[in-house]
């Protein structure tokens, strides 16, 4: 079985692989674009209600206003004033590469 991946699969798979190692850095580097995710807010995106999407799945993710509240306010909960503002624009730019505005 030959399996081909999508740009997008790519960067879904390598970012979730980057959140469940979070725990050895103090940040997430996002490949794509160079964003950062502070370790604060890493586990929100594993964490976090996905309603009936997969976890692969990051244009139904970004669309779905419980995952997107989930995360955010997860985000508020867990990081210092300094890393809520890095925290949401690095959840932005995941939603924004696949064409969602949200965050």
């Amino acid at each position: 079985m030959d399996l081909q991946l999508t740009s997008k699969m790519r960067f879904t798979l390598a970012l979730t692989f980057l959140t469940a190692t979070f725990g050895l850095t103090s940040a997430i580097v996002l490949p794509r674009d160079g964003t950062t995710i502070p370790a604060c807010a890493a586990s929100c995106v594993t964490n976090a209600d996905l309603g009936d999407c997969a976890a692969t799945d990051t244009i139904c993710l970004c669309k779905n206003p419980i995952f997107v509240s989930n995360v955010s306010q997860c985000a508020k909960d867990n990081c210092s004033k300094e890393d809520v503002g890095p925290a949401l624009s690095a959840f932005h730019a995941i939603c924004t590469s696949v064409g969602i505005d949200a965050f």
